[in-house]
Formats: structure tokens, sequence, C-alpha cells
């Protein structure tokens, strides 16, 4: 008689205890793989940003976008990118990301329709996010003015303009650069401003949330404008308290720069170039990149990747 070979009970749990040992092996590498790839594809995005950046100087005598009028304005596509545009650098920069249609289209449009390289994909995927519900201004070239209220869900920006040294970065835009930043409200800079030196300057990089914005899409003062509207916390950020930060739960900070990432967040440089920026860095040296008229040239900075 002939007996057919099973397995036992015993040699079964074996197996999957195997199985799950593996699993729980495997499993940091994938996601660790996964945010790599992310993380490589937020620099991608900001080195996009720099580009589009560099080529408007070039278009334009050598002159950055404006940093726009305050938080309740929006943008006007016959405005040009100079101090009379109401909105940001953000939305100035459209015609250089391949979105001169979204420029130009109604602000209703504009405001729903999310620019993937605005967002950072660790933190969230292209798509709407809770807006402060209100009236907002677009001031025409031609003297007329046009109330739009602002959707309950528009699209945003995970990056923000280098606003200086200030605070806040409303004080900086009150002071008219007067932070050494290169964006602020009304701002017009010419990059023969830019002492320090191109590569020494940081242009645009991403911006510190609350984890409670990102997990639960709750609202909040650096995250509660369209991407297309004008100087505020949604898309400039500052020295503010004298670091980066990662995000976490219940911390607000609406003026400085962070990221979602592990260890560090990605910055962009005048020449084009992007950093990975330790959340370490110290205050001197973080003030001293921002200041783009100090003086203060930084040569290197340990724990950033060039």
């Amino acid at each position: 008689m002939m007996f057919k070979r099973a397995f036992t009970l015993v040699e079964l749990l074996v197996v999957i205890a195997i199985i799950g040992m593996l699993v729980g092996l495997l499993l940091p590498a994938v996601q660790q793989a996964r945010e790599a790839a992310r993380n490589m594809q937020c620099q991608n995005h900001l080195a996009q940003i720099a580009k589009a950046t560099n080529v408007h100087m070039s278009m334009t005598q050598g002159y950055l976008p404006t940093g726009g009028y305050n938080c309740f304005y929006l943008g006007d596509a016959n405005r040009g990118t100079g101090p009379h545009q109401r909105g940001g650098w953000a939305y100035c920069l459209l015609d250089y990301l391949e979105q001169s249609a979204l420029k130009d289209t109604s602000v209703q449009v504009r405001s729903t329709t999310p620019v993937p390289v605005y967002y950072c994909p660790s933190r969230r995927k292209p798509s709407l996010y809770s807006t402060l519900e209100r009236n907002m201004t677009v001031e025409h070239a031609d003297g007329t003015t046009e109330t739009a209220f602002c959707p309950p869900y528009s699209a945003k920006i995970d990056y923000a303009g280098n606003c200086g040294i200030a605070p806040d970065i409303m004080v900086g835009s009150a002071q008219t650069g007067e932070y050494g930043g290169l964006f602020y409200c009304r701002s017009s800079l010419p990059e023969s401003e830019i002492v320090d030196g191109l590569s020494n300057t940081c242009l645009i990089g991403e911006k510190y949330l609350r984890m409670e914005i990102i997990l639960y899409d709750s609202r909040d003062a650096g995250d509660d404008d369209p991407y297309s509207s004008g100087c505020n916390h949604d898309n400039l950020r500052c020295y503010g308290i004298g670091r980066i930060m990662m995000c976490r739960l219940g911390y607000g900070q609406i003026d400085i720069f962070g990221s979602t990432h592990t260890g560090g967040m990605n910055m962009s440089f005048c020449d084009g170039h992007v950093s990975r920026m330790s959340y370490n860095i110290n205050a001197e040296t973080l003030s001293n990149l921002l200041n783009c008229k100090d003086g203060n040239i930084v040569e290197s900075v340990p724990g950033m990747d060039n």
C-alpha cells in the first residue's frame, strides 16, 4: 500500500513563519526603494521649476517673476510677470512649464486644475484640496476688476519661493526685499541683485506643513489658497525660526521650509541645481543661503548633497 506524503501542521506553520520573516525583511527595503524614487521625482520637479525660472529670466532681460500681491488676489494673464502682476511666481511660470493654456483660462478652471510638477509625490498626489472659501480679486490690465469666489477645493502647491531671512513672509513682503529674498510683495528682482552668486542662493524649495493637512486634508494658513494666488504663506517661505523641519503632527509653522522626506528636504538654487538639505543645517548657514546679498558665500554645506 502506498501512502501520500503531506505537510504536517508543524511544517506548515514553519513555512508560514519563514514567509512572514521574509516579508518583514523585504517590506522596508521595498518602501525605501519607493521613497527613493519619489524623492528623485521631487528633485526633478524642482529642477523643472528652476529651469523654467531661468528661461523666464532669459526672456525678461534677467528679471525673476514677481511675488505678486497679497493672498486676496489671483493672477491675470494680461499683466505680465513683473510688479504689476497680482498672481505670484507659481502663476507667472506657467508659460515656461508648458501650461500656457492654463494660465490664460478662466479663474474657475485654473483654480481647480492641478499642475503635477507643483506637487511632491512623497507628500500628496496632484489633486484638489481644502481651500479657504472667500472672494478673491482679479484686476485686469484694462482697469476692470473681477471678483472670483474661491472654491472649497482647489489646486495647491508643495513648493515655495525664497522670501529671505525675514521672521515672517508677510513682514518680508512689506519691506520690499529688505531681507534678501528673491520673491516678495510686488517684487521684480533683477539677476544683478543676486550678488552672492546663483549657485549660492536658494531659489525654490519644499514647504513645511502640519501632517494633519497631508493625512486628513485639513486646511491651514500655509496651505489654504490656490497656487495661482499672490504673495502669501502658500507659495513663499523664509528663515522664520532659523531652521527647516520634517512635517509632523500638531506642530504648525507657516513660514519655514520643510518636507515629508526622511533626513532632509529638497531645495533648488538660482543656477538650476537641486540639493538635498539636511534638517540639521545650522541657522547661520541657512541664513546665508537664503539672503542673496549679504556677502556671506557658502562654498559647501555639511550634510548637503550637491
